[in-house]
């Protein structure tokens, strides 16, 4: 394969400079409504004249939500609408919940029929959790008071995170400015009228393929849908995604760029895990096909622009990074979580959670003034760099010694095989099978009680059991591990009655889902060695 770094840091930055001028409009794109027709209609012309290959669009059915109309009395500075609500009329006195709103403790004296009113969480997006808390309390309504405000962050009326399960949000929730409640007499009424629908519609991914010398593809993604003008989130990304594949297409490799649809929200039937929609219809639709294989690995960006940037991904390719920080495994936020589910190696350079995107993020302060041009380019650099080198299947075997090497015998038992598997069909062929089977995104604790963010693990059944036995040795285990994507309980340590799992109760669940494990890899193995 030729040498794809031909071209320096300051004309990559040059490059992404003229793009983005060019890309970004500060109009907002919702996936399914008539501004993503016309998006699309640009976007087109845009890979087309940079690239000369020739854009193939791909129709994606979703769910798209649109906000009709909206009063809110006594009138906020300026106020936003979370996804996902429905057409709802309030009126009623209002009630300051001081505190953490995520926790359940803070809802303990609320008043049932009062419009609540609270801080923005310190995680935007545990907005949702905020709002389900409100809604179990009893208010009629949610306001949030944000130092960012507006924002919309989507809601949705079920705890945790499903592919198929999910309900709209069961109160109106809404974003103003920090300190609007100061502002309102203690015994004052809120009156809040909201006309909203969820429509089925239909969203558009974009694909354009660039020919190399080699057999397989590389893909290098980002996703089109924006809420409010969204030029870090992600026209920067759809950028850098450009340069990206240009680059490598003159190192010689073959390109897929894919522009994709509904990562902000758009999964059918009001699905709780709502986001990254477009990029899991792709994925499908490449399972289905039997082209996954096909797939040397895919490369995304996602509000990579903002120190510090992260890297998240197969390791045989992330960990090759340099200068960025590492984010193990994959990032269960982003539409390269969707490839690699079936078994795709990706890397994912994204800034989640740093506190400049923080402020800006899903608000209509995201604009060119918000990005780093230079940290755009390293971007764009540190990836190409990475898929030259790659891949390093010693990372893998690292990863998989850390594991299920430190792991009981079972997990050490399933290690000797997998090793022994790699030597007779080649890390390649392997990794893509075990990923179908051990690569899970987890969330470490209860949906209700517990401050976690979700986490793409390896292996869970032996991972989060090492977890839960120290923090049990330590009188701190969390009341539930989730699988999330899924309607099931990885691990429950409360036995009935709440009473605390012994560790030997824990010790035979392991065992359980150890057994499922290894029924798992046998089929592998069996379709490995055919």
């Amino acid at each position: 394969m030729g040498s794809a770094l031909s071209i320096g840091l300051s004309s990559v930055r040059e490059y992404i400079g003229r793009l983005v001028e060019e890309l970004y409009n500060g109009v907002e794109v919702v996936a399914g409504s008539f501004d993503e027709v016309r998006e699309v209609e640009r976007l087109r012309g845009v890979m087309e004249s940079h690239t000369g290959g020739k854009v193939r669009v791909l129709d994606v059915p979703l769910i798209s939500w649109r906000l009709k109309g909206l009063t809110l009395d006594p009138k906020p500075e300026v106020v936003g609408v979370a996804p996902y609500i429905e057409s709802s009329s309030v009126k009623a006195p209002w009630f300051r919940v001081e505190g953490d709103a995520t926790k359940p403790a803070s809802w303990r004296r609320f008043p049932e029929g009062r419009v609540a009113v609270v801080r923005e969480p310190a995680n935007p997006d545990d907005i949702k959790a905020t709002a389900l808390h409100a809604s179990e309390a009893g208010a009629s309504a949610l306001i949030v008071e944000s130092p960012s405000a507006p924002r919309k962050i989507v809601t949705n009326g079920y705890w945790g995170y499903s592919y198929s399960v999910g309900a709209p949000t069961p109160i109106p929730v809404l974003v103003v400015e920090e300190g609007y409640s100061s502002k309102l007499d203690v015994n004052s009424t809120i009156s809040i009228e909201v006309e909203a629908t969820t429509v089925e519609s239909t969203g558009y991914t974009l694909t354009l393929d660039l020919p190399g010398s080699s057999d397989d593809i590389v893909m290098v993604g980002a996703h089109h849908d924006r809420w409010y003008g969204g030029f870090l989130d992600d026209i920067m990304g759809v950028a850098q995604a450009i340069v990206t594949a240009r680059r490598l297409q003159e190192g010689g490799f073959s390109v897929r760029l894919v522009i994709f649809t509904a990562e902000e929200h758009g999964a059918p039937g009001y699905a709780s895990w709502y986001w990254a929609w477009g990029s899991r219809f792709y994925a499908g639709q490449l399972r289905r096909s039997n082209l996954a294989n096909g797939i040397r690995l895919l490369v995304n960006f996602d509000m990579a622009a903002v120190e510090p940037l992260k890297i998240s991904g197969s390791p045989q390719y992330s960990f090759l990074a340099e200068g960025l920080e590492d984010r193990c495994c994959e990032c269960p936020e982003c539409d390269s979580f969707s490839l690699a589910t079936i078994g795709v190696p990706t890397i994912c350079v994204h800034s989640l959670w740093s506190r400049e995107v923080r402020a800006i993020y899903h608000t209509p302060r995201d604009t060119p003034g918000t990005a780093d041009l230079n940290t755009a380019a390293k971007a764009v650099d540190v990836v190409v760099r990475s898929v030259t080198r790659g891949p390093s299947w010693g990372y893998l075997e690292q990863l998989l010694l850390r594991t299920l090497g430190e792991g009981p015998l079972d997990a050490r038992r399933a290690l000797h095989t997998l090793y022994g598997l790699a030597r007779r069909v080649g890390w390649d062929s392997l990794y893509r099978s075990l990923a179908r089977i051990a690569l899970k995104p987890v969330h470490y604790g209860s949906y209700r009680l517990d401050e976690a963010e979700l986490e793409a693990v390896w292996f869970p059944e032996v991972e989060v059991y090492k977890r839960l036995r120290k923090d049990m040795d330590s009188g701190r285990a969390p009341h539930q591990v989730w699988i999330a994507g899924e309607e099931r309980i990885l691990y429950v340590v409360k036995g009935p009655g709440g009473r605390a799992v012994s560790r030997n109760e824990l010790a035979q669940q392991f065992r359980a889902s150890m057994d499922k494990l290894w029924d798992q890899i046998v089929e592998v193995q069996r379709e490995l060695l055919r």
